[in-house]
């Protein structure tokens, strides 16, 4: 995603490293989960915004940073937390 118009760096710094296997919650939320990653995750924004304001339900948006490795528990935890209609 570096290089692109909405980037908010050029390129990461010499020190940048991705935790393999390790998700990142970019959004608090109690009422819905979205599971993203990569360019995903600014749709995910977006998206999670318009809901917000036409429904006043708060999103949840996960990023899973990693495709493989990939630590379900993590994501099955946080699911678990929501509650069902």
């Amino acid at each position: 995603m570096y290089r692109l118009p909405f980037a908010t760096s050029i390129e990461p710094d010499e020190n940048y490293l991705l935790p393999f296997g390790k998700g990142k919650i970019l959004k608090e939320g109690k009422d819905a989960t979205i599971i993203t990653y990569g360019m995903g995750s600014r749709d995910s924004f977006n998206a999670a915004r318009q809901i917000e304001k036409a429904t006043g339900e708060r999103i949840e948006i996960i990023d899973l940073r990693t495709i493989i490795p990939w630590i379900k528990s993590l994501y099955w935890n946080l699911l678990k937390g929501q509650e069902e209609p």
